[in-house]
């Protein structure tokens, strides 16, 4: 099984905490996790994920509706 998580942002809260844990105990299963946010914002949550060597992906997204990003 291959994980993908999708957030709009990479900041401190909840979602993403749950997010950064689902990708590090997939990956320690040994099934493949990668994230993807919108943009690099330096947290600690990338550095975890780039310790654990789980790919972290960014969209660039514009502010509003953003038809690109697909």
């Amino acid at each position: 099984m291959r994980v993908i998580q999708v957030l709009p942002a990479l900041q401190v809260g909840g979602a993403e905490r749950l997010a950064v844990n689902l990708c590090i105990y997939h990956t320690a299963q040994t099934s493949p996790a990668c994230l993807i946010y919108d943009s690099p914002s330096s947290t600690h949550y990338e550095q975890l994920l780039s310790k654990h060597q789980i790919p972290l992906y960014t969209v660039n997204k514009r502010r509003a509706y953003d038809v690109g990003v697909f």
